[in-house]
């Protein structure tokens, strides 16, 4: 190449951009809020899940939980719809779903909980849209979303901390969106052959 002048590309090292692997299963994004308990609860090899309000969605995002409690503890887990808790009053005290019950996993909307039962569980709700509480207890886990949305993501939490083992650290994490509008740009290497990967058809 004549006439062109071969001046190298100023480069400089940079940290992978990988996240370290840590001791402690962590949710990516960093919550809005995540408070760490002491202890530990064990999914056990036969576990129940309640989901109030089964989508297209959830029930989506609930048999991807299933599938990974599966592979990662060789738990399984039963799925059935949690029969809903009488809202009319806000201080309702409905028990039909069982707080202190053990070794399940309850997935509710504020539409389907009362005031009762969040206080039982000691979940401060989040009302903002899209957000969620996931609370893991020594009784099991509670997903309580402000809306499906919320749900789901909670949902997508608790699967990456599952990913890590069943044996789940104690936590409350409260989450929502700051922006109405996200937007991710994710790199696809033609090379990787990782299509098929990150984006299954």
């Amino acid at each position: 190449m004549t006439g062109l002048a071969q001046t190298p590309l100023p480069m400089r090292y940079v940290e992978a951009a990988y996240a370290p692997r840590t001791a402690r299963a962590e949710i990516v994004p960093t919550p809005q809020e995540e408070i760490l308990g002491e202890s530990i609860f064990q999914l056990p090899a036969q576990a129940t899940l309640w989901l109030a309000e089964p989508t297209p969605a959830l029930n989506q995002a609930v048999n991807d939980l299933k599938l990974t409690v599966g592979r990662v503890g060789e738990v399984n887990l039963d799925v059935l719809e949690a029969p809903s808790p009488d809202t009319t009053s806000p201080d309702s005290t409905d028990d039909s779903i069982d707080v202190t019950d053990a070794a399940h996993i309850r997935i509710w909307s504020l539409n389907d909980t009362s005031s009762a039962q969040l206080e039982a569980l000691n979940i401060r709700p989040v009302t903002e849209a899209e957000g969620y509480v996931l609370a893991i207890h020594e009784g099991g886990v509670d997903i309580v979303g402000a809306d499906e949305r919320g749900m789901f993501y909670g949902l997508m939490s608790l699967q990456q901390l599952v990913r890590a083992g069943t044996d789940l650290q104690t936590r409350t994490v409260r989450d929502y969106p700051n922006l109405t509008w996200r937007i991710a740009m994710i790199y696809l290497d033609a090379n990787a052959n990782i299509n098929e990967t990150l984006i299954p058809i």
